[in-house]
């Protein structure tokens, strides 16, 4: 004979609730009703080609020309991949780019339509009002697609084939590194290294200049609070004002970089 199973006192108002929502709820013939999800458009296959014929006839041009420079495998701004159906569906940082029959509650109209930020095509003019209504009408459709709008978008090499256009060669990462010399500054027994000379011209260039040293109780508590996010005890302040060693400060670095509370801060 099994032994009963003693639960303690304090465990039983959860074991009834933990019970009573695991028990099926039982439906009478008014509370069953038809799961959405679950209904069929018996029309589907109907829109899907016609959305299909718009999409080759119309659609597909206006995002190859208006969508795909930004958003087509090469260069997929906010994460939106609009090559693939499988991409448009997924969506990017905003959501699914469609709601698949569903154009007024799809960010891709609102965006086009200007219905809402941000407005698209960026830094173009708004689409003429036919081709709106034409993408609206192909997510209405269901938003098929009959072949990708890049060649291989799956390719994990096609970066390699990127061309960097000439009006986005001024953006910095793509200027040549340049080798600059430290500038000169007038209160040269300041400058330790090489980042502090440039840091005191551009002072000096203002008419300002840094501030002093900080104290060691300052200088400690700086620390702390910026690597461990913690105050140091009164013993660890006394300990480090009273160090007369010179690597007295680097040392006090290491320790806290090794401490594990400037992995929990970081």
């Amino acid at each position: 004979m099994p032994f009963p199973i003693r639960v303690p006192s304090v465990f039983r108002p959860w074991l009834l609730t933990i019970l009573a929502t695991a028990m099926p709820t039982p439906v009478n013939g008014e509370d069953a009703k038809p799961d959405p999800k679950m209904e069929f458009d018996p029309a589907h296959a109907e829109k899907m080609k016609e959305g299909l014929d718009l999409f080759k006839a119309n659609v597909r041009q206006i995002l190859i020309k208006s969508c795909v420079e930004c958003h087509g495998g090469l260069e997929v701004e906010s994460g939106l991949d609009l090559a693939t159906r499988k991409g448009l569906l997924r969506g990017g940082s905003k959501g699914p780019a469609v709601v698949s029959g569903k154009s007024r509650d799809s960010n891709m109209w609102r965006f086009i339509a200007h219905k809402e930020d941000p407005k698209m095509p960026d830094g173009a003019e708004k689409l003429p009002e036919d081709q709106i209504a034409a993408v609206a009408k192909w997510i209405d459709l269901g938003a098929p697609y009959d072949s990708p709008l890049v060649p291989n978008p799956r390719d994990p090499d096609r970066w390699t084939n990127t061309v960097i256009k000439d009006d986005a060669r001024n953006f910095w990462s793509y200027q040549p590194l340049v080798r600059h010399n430290p500038p000169a500054v007038k209160n040269s027994g300041w400058v330790r290294g090489p980042i502090d000379a440039f840091m005191l011209a551009k002072l000096e260039e203002k008419g300002l200049s840094p501030n002093g040293p900080a104290e060691k109780r300052v200088l400690i508590r700086r620390a702390f609070f910026d690597l461990i996010g913690l105050p140091p005890t009164p013993e660890e302040v006394e300990s480090f004002v009273n160090d007369k060693d010179h690597q007295a400060y680097p040392k006090l670095l290491d320790k806290l970089l090794e401490n594990t509370h400037y992995g929990e801060r970081w």
